[in-house]
């Protein structure tokens, strides 16, 4: 990231070279579009983050243990662990994933909130203000949520999720084709599943790979593969793009149903395209409504 924000010239159309990123963006929000968008903003914000994780002098860091309750289909969290450094919590993280030994679960995070002191500039109130959520994947910091204060006391919202959530919306061809059936792993976010392409389209667009993939209560989910819209909208910072693979064969008998929609498809993007649009019609779709689209 440093490289490619050393190479970049984001502005070389204007004798800028004596201006910093953020004058060039406070100019024209044009150019505060293109920075945000750059290596070197990115490379920046990434910088900052790591130093104010190691950095924590009167903070408070909260360690919030979460984990994906598959009865409920959602993330449970800890009540949470005060530390005063984030060495410590991390020391911590490492004697419960060592404590835990052959039963950790792989469907488990940690959620890292360091809240700062403050003062407000009106009122003189001395408060706490959280200002970054880091996500251990394990033991490594993963991703993380940069926070900004609101109007409204004590409620804080990401200043930007480009950290954090726009990992999941991963737009990148994918090297499969209609009918195709995929072990969708975005683990420890959600649990591995398999689901089927109905239609890959150009490959191009974030919303042109359209999945079938059986959700909770017996029912089946439509979505848009590349923005993750296979699940219930829970926490997950994985684009299902990462780990996307042809799922091995023999299917599970509970998995047949994929194999008949497979069987269907037979490669043909415009049979995909067609039990798309009628399976999109329905209230509901259970695996004997299916049985019925694949049979008309």
């Amino acid at each position: 990231m440093e490289y490619l924000a050393a190479k970049e010239n984001l502005f070389s159309d204007r004798p800028s070279e004596s201006l910093s990123l953020r004058e060039q963006s406070a100019a024209d929000p044009a150019a505060r579009q293109t920075v945000e968008a750059s290596f070197s903003y990115q490379a920046k914000q990434i910088k900052l983050a790591l130093e104010e994780l190691g950095t924590g002098a009167e903070a408070v860091f909260l360690l919030i243990e979460a984990w994906h309750d598959e009865e409920i289909d959602d993330r449970k969290i800890s009540a949470g662990t005060p530390f005063f450094n984030a060495d410590d919590a991390l020391e911590y993280i490492r004697y419960d994933m060592d404590s835990a030994g052959d039963d950790y679960s792989n469907l488990c995070w940690y959620e890292l909130q360091k809240w700062k002191p403050s003062t407000d500039p009106v009122s003189g109130k001395a408060s706490y203000v959280h200002s970054y959520t880091y996500y251990f994947l394990k033991d490594r910091a993963c991703f993380f949520k940069k926070l900004e204060e609101t109007r409204e006391p004590y409620l804080f919202l990401p200043e930007s999720r480009r950290y954090a959530e726009d990992g999941q919306h991963l737009n990148l061809p994918v090297p499969f084709c209609a009918g195709d059936i995929v072990c969708v792993d975005c683990r420890p976010f959600r649990p591995e599943r398999p689901a089927v392409l109905l239609e890959v389209g150009d490959n191009t667009d974030c919303c042109c790979v359209q999945a079938l993939c059986r959700g909770q209560n017996g029912t089946w989910t439509l979505g848009a593969l590349k923005h993750g819209n296979l699940f219930s909208n829970v926490t997950c910072f994985l684009s299902p793009l990462y780990r996307l693979e042809v799922c091995p064969k023999p299917l599970p008998e509970s998995d047949c149903l994929l194999q008949n929609i497979q069987d269907f498809i037979a490669g043909d993007e415009k049979r995909g395209r067609l039990l798309w649009e009628r399976l999109r019609r329905l209230d509901t779709r259970t695996d004997s409504e299916i049985r019925l689209v694949l049979a008309d």
